[in-house]
């Protein structure tokens, strides 16, 4: 009997707490760990991450990137660097605990307007932070400046609306509140029309019944508010092209053809709304294309996740009854005002882009950026709608754990392909150190680095600078070492069609630099292990880009290994890891490392090495490599049984076999000339 009443005592204790509302903040941390942090430890630097790191930690100046490109953005950031090392799980450490607080403001402004159901602010919040129409957010260097603004206006409303209440401290409130406003509006334009939900939240704070006096009060009570946005719309109309580097492609269309413009923007406007506040919540319930590309075992992962996380969630929501408004007119005209409160929200966040002609996008792309402005007005859309079900009945909540759970499942299947394209940008940056102990400087790299979309050339480039480039901090000029291009029309447009002469290499967003010579060096990485692309051969490849065929024609670094002991590749441990274990690639790359020195017999031991471990060479492309070493060898023997066995793997090797042969038969021996006159007509050999 003692021992129940002990257990019925802690039941009742712990049942108290979760009706807490102090409870509240801990539920929603639990719940953004669960949907942001579960891969903190695995995860790395995407997208912009490796060139703003690279631009602070290692330039000591942001410059190049934010010249005419949200200045004080770039400031800000810089800020941030100085109380963050370069280590990319204490960016996303950072960056998931300020999801948290965010959520936790969205809670405390709707709380605090009390002709709003209480049982709004929770959902809002809850809806906010797992909203899953953001899915590009795992960029935590590029994103953590980018939600701080959002926490200022967030947090700057939420002090308007305490104005109100706070007699004593309006002042010091409304002060704070224009600090937060002047931030939000300077450092970036994502979310600066959300600016005009304040008035219409003021208006819902105010407790006057009469609407004209609650429409004057209103007025005077965001006038300073409202003065500060106009000031600087205007300021930011004359100074656009200083601010940010996008035309208002919108503004001109509507005053040069104002009805064709406004004809094109409602189909637009309307879809975008449609997707951000509608579809992108229907879309967790299809996670099928998730399945097909990451397999059973994280499909299993995804379900056990949903299921434990949906249990969760509905049995606090189930014990945590806020309290209701108790008038059913009440009620309805409160889950209607959140919901044309959400659409209006949807469509001030879609301005920026709209604007400037963006698309925006519900997909894992680099257009995935402008969506967590939309997140808000969708979290008030859902909000509204589950309040509209019948007040006592538990299908709201119900609703809402389905829509929990799905999301944050949606998430994990996001963070989880974050987590591949880190894998696959070590195994690349890890691949070219062991290729290229030292590369000289300054180099130009063609690749054709492109199968992970999210990486661009800059920041792929600032890693390759990260190892190699050991001079860069204080620097104003030749602050980089070293640029890699892989978008075709662009590097043919930067380097001149790759035709000699070859432009100089200038400046780029990840630093500035002028050097009017430099090395070359063409590379392919599509497909199993980085290659150097063989100059002798590539024009013969069916499988190359004419692109990558010119670049190999060009690059002096393909050719044979330029030491450079001033700039050897150094790894850095707290970003790239330690170590991976040695695998194929591993001496695939040692093994090509040796090739471009003409060391054969290294070529051969690293094989045998390889072979002794069960490693062995996976396409016929890595093989061609040691065709170099047998036949450099004198091993004619072994150097026809590669050769049959790569054109029996593949035929359109024979003309690349061919030119090996031909090549190493007449630099090492004459001994091999009679063997190589009866290979040609095996593998019809067109000789040139």
């Amino acid at each position: 009997m003692k021992k129940n009443g002990i257990a019925n005592l802690l039941n009742k204790n712990f049942t108290r707490a979760l009706k807490s509302i102090y409870f509240f903040p801990v539920f929603l941390f639990i719940v953004t760990f669960v949907t942001y942090g579960i891969f903190i430890p695995v995860l790395g630097y995407y997208g912009d991450d490796f060139s703003l790191a690279w631009l602070a930690y290692k330039v000591g100046s942001v410059d190049s990137f934010f010249t005419q490109n949200r200045p004080i953005f770039g400031q800000i950031f810089l800020a941030i660097t100085k109380l963050l090392s370069p280590s990319p799980w204490q960016w996303h450490l950072t960056f998931t605990i300020l999801r948290w607080l965010l959520a936790l403001q969205i809670f405390n402004l709707f709380r605090s307007i009390k002709s709003i159901d209480e049982r709004a602010a929770y959902w809002i919040s809850l809806l906010f932070l797992i909203y899953p129409g953001a899915l590009i957010f795992y960029q935590p260097v590029t994103f953590t400046g980018v939600f701080l603004p959002l926490t200022f206006l967030i947090s700057s409303v939420w002090c308007s609306i305490i104005s109100l209440q706070n007699k004593k401290y309006s002042w010091l409130f409304r002060l704070v509140g224009l600090i937060l406003e002047l931030l939000n509006l300077i450092i970036i334009e994502y979310f600066y029309f959300l600016e005009v939900l304040r008035y219409v939240l003021i208006w819902l704070g105010l407790s006057e019944k009469n609407p004209k006096n609650r429409l004057k009060k209103t007025v005077i009570e965001s006038a300073p508010n409202l003065i500060m946005f106009i000031a600087l719309s205007l300021y930011r109309t004359i100074n656009q092209t200083t601010i940010v580097h996008y035309e208002p492609v919108l503004i001109h269309d509507l005053l040069t053809n104002p009805l064709n413009a406004i004809l094109n923007f409602i189909p637009i406007a309307s879809r975008d709304i449609f997707n951000f506040g509608v579809k992108a919540w229907l879309n967790v319930f299809q996670p099928q294309s998730f399945f097909m590309q990451q397999g059973k075992t994280t499909s299993l992962v995804y379900l056990l996740l949903v299921a434990i996380t949906g249990s969760g969630i509905y049995y606090y929501l189930n014990k945590k009854r806020p309290g209701l408004i108790n008038a059913d007119d009440k009620l309805k005209k409160c889950a209607v005002c959140l919901v044309l409160i959400g659409l209006l929200a949807l469509f001030l966040a879609g301005l920026p882009p709209w604007i400037a002609g963006l698309p925006p996008s519900i997909e894992i792309i680099i257009q995935n950026r402008f969506s967590q402005a939309f997140a808000l007005g969708a979290a008030l859309l859902i909000a509204g709608l589950l309040l509209l079900l019948p007040k006592k009945s538990k299908i709201p909540i119900i609703l809402l754990t389905v829509i929990c759970a799905f999301s944050i499942g949606t998430h994990f299947f996001a963070a989880n392909r974050f987590r591949y394209d880190w894998i696959e940008q070590k195994r690349f940056y890890w691949q070219m150190a062991w290729r290229f102990p030292t590369l000289p400087a300054p180099t130009i790299i063609i690749a054709d680095y492109s199968m992970v979309k999210i990486e661009a050339e800059n920041p792929i480039s600032a890693a390759i600078n990260w190892i190699y480039f050991h001079e860069s901090f204080g620097k104003t000029q030749n602050q980089i070492g070293y640029y890699l291009f892989y978008d075709e029309p662009w590097l043919m447009n930067q380097l001149n069609g790759l035709r000699e002469p070859l432009p100089p290499m200038k400046d780029h967003l990840i630093g500035r630099c002028m050097y009017e010579k430099y090395h070359l060096l063409t590379i392919v990485n599509e497909h199993g292990c980085l290659q150097v692309l063989d100059p002798m051969i590539a024009s013969m490849d069916p499988t190359l880009p004419d692109y990558l065929k010119r670049g190999a024609a060009l690059s002096d670094l393909n050719l044979s290994f330029n030491e450079d002991q001033s700039h050897a590749a150094i790894m850095d441990t707290q970003i790239f890891g330690a170590e991976p274990p040695h695998d194929w690639c591993y001496y695939f790359e040692k093994a090509d490392l040796a090739r471009s020195k003409s060391d054969w017999q290294e070529m051969l031991r690293l094989k045998d090495e390889a072979g002794q471990k069960g490693f062995s060479p996976t396409q016929p492309s890595e093989k061609m490599i040691f065709l170099y070493a047998y036949l450099g060898s004198a091993k004619v023997y072994e150097a026809l049984a590669l050769s049959r066995e790569i054109y029996s793997a593949d035929k359109p090797y024979n003309q690349m076999i061919c030119r090996v042969w031909e090549k190493m038969s007449l630099i090492e021996t004459k001994s091999l000339q009679d063997t190589f006159n009866s290979l040609k007509k095996e593998f019809a050999c067109q000789m040139t």
